[in-house]
C-alpha cells in the first residue's frame, strides 16, 4: 500500500466518495480555478476508512515519512502538475521536481492524476476550496483511502 501512496504522492495527491459532490468556497469559483490558484498544496492528512467499524482513522504518520510532508504540489491551468521536493529528502538522488498531469471531470466530482510514468489514477472529490482539497479512492475489502491537501 505504501507504494500506491508513493505514486499517488507524485501528483499527490489523492482518494473516492462515490456519489458525494464537490464542496466549493463561494469565492473560489470553479474547482479548477480553486486548484490552480494555489501556488503550493501539501499533504496534511491521510485517512483510511474501515467498513466493518465504519470509522475513519488518521494514518498520516504511518503512511508518510516526514520527507514527503514538505513536498509541494502545483496544479497548472494547462493541466500539468508539478511536484517540488521539499528540503527534507527521502533519497539524495531524487530530482528537484517531477511532472505529470491532472484533470477534473465536467461535473466536478472526479479528479484524475497521471504520474511521470503515464500511470493514471481516478479519485472522487470530497471537498475542493481555495484552501483545502480532499479526495478519496475505494480500496480492496470495501475500504477507502482519503487524502487531504492544504495550502
Amino acid at each position: 500500500m505504501k507504494q500506491t501512496i508513493k505514486s499517488l504522492l507524485f501528483v499527490l495527491l489523492v482518494v473516492g466518495l462515490g456519489s458525494t459532490a464537490c464542496k466549493k468556497d463561494e469565492d473560489s469559483g470553479s474547482g479548477e480555478a480553486a486548484l490552480t490558484a494555489a501556488s503550493c498544496w501539501k499533504v496534511t492528512k491521510q485517512e483510511e476508512y474501515n467498513p466493518v467499524s465504519m470509522v475513519w482513522k488518521d494514518v498520516t504518520a504511518d503512511q508518510f515519512d516526514p520527507c514527503h510532508l514538505d513536498d509541494c504540489f502545483k496544479f497548472n491551468s494547462d493541466k500539468s502538475a508539478t511536484k517540488t521536493f521539499g528540503s527534507v529528502k527521502c533519497d539524495l538522488s531524487e530530482p528537484a521536481t517531477e511532472t505529470g498531469a491532472w484533470n477534473i471531470s465536467a461535473d466536478g466530482k472526479t479528479f484524475t492524476l497521471t504520474d511521470p510514468d503515464g500511470d493514471e489514477e481516478m479519485y472522487t472529490i470530497v471537498e475542493l476550496s481555495s484552501r483545502k482539497f480532499v479526495f478519496e479512492q475505494n480500496v480492496s475489502g470495501g475500504g477507502k483511502e482519503r487524502l487531504t491537501l492544504t495550502n
